[in-house]
């Protein structure tokens, strides 16, 4: 028997959004890494700008990169905004250590959930089972996610929106599971034989 064509669509957008889960989630496993890189580029950006070098170099640069690296005010909006963007991408310890709990769990509930995904495709009786787990799960992970995310108050822009953005993929996951649950399930009740 052939997959209903409300299974095939949702399987595939399961299986398409699991995909990327995946890959947030790793990228979330590598995010001290990442601003640690970032804070140590911002810090060598600031020290190269304000260099004595560079003001030995002037008489060889256009008179308006001369001007801008001997102006102390020019030099003091490069700071702010090198101070704006540490801020920005400021995560506390705590939000970091669950940034990467959080990744290694999601790489498991994002593989769980394109299991889900793609038994839509089969028709046995615990494909439709299968699809509720984890969309369900992929809910409570992603609820769990935003309160600790966002509970922080020491963290920057980056980490409460990280957090705030989980709420997307839980609207999804409620509209899915809404499909599921609503369509016709006929062609899933195939007795043994």
């Amino acid at each position: 028997m052939k997959s209903p064509t409300w299974a095939i669509i949702i399987g595939i957008f399961i299986v398409l959004f699991g995909s990327c889960g995946v890959s947030n989630n790793l990228q979330s496993i590598n995010t001290p890494k990442m601003l640690e890189a970032q804070q140590e580029m911002m810090q060598n950006m600031s020290k190269g700008f304000n260099s004595p070098k560079l003001d030995s170099l002037d008489q060889n640069r256009p008179d308006s990169l001369a001007d801008y690296s001997t102006n102390p005010e020019a030099n003091e909006a490069f700071d702010e905004m090198s101070e704006t963007m540490t801020n920005m991408f400021q995560m506390s310890e705590f939000t970091q250590r669950w940034t990467v709990r959080f990744g290694y769990i999601g790489v498991v509930v994002s593989l769980i959930y394109i299991l889900g995904g793609v038994f839509l495709f089969v028709i046995k009786p615990f494909s439709i089972q299968l699809a509720y787990g984890a969309l369900i799960l992929s809910i409570i992970f992603g609820i769990t996610q935003t309160i600790v995310l966002t509970m922080e108050p020491s963290s920057g822009f980056v980490a409460l929106a990280s957090g705030y953005s989980k709420i997307f993929g839980v609207v999804i996951d409620i509209v899915f599971l809404i499909v599921v649950a609503t369509a016709d399930k006929t062609a899933y009740a195939v007795q043994k034989e």
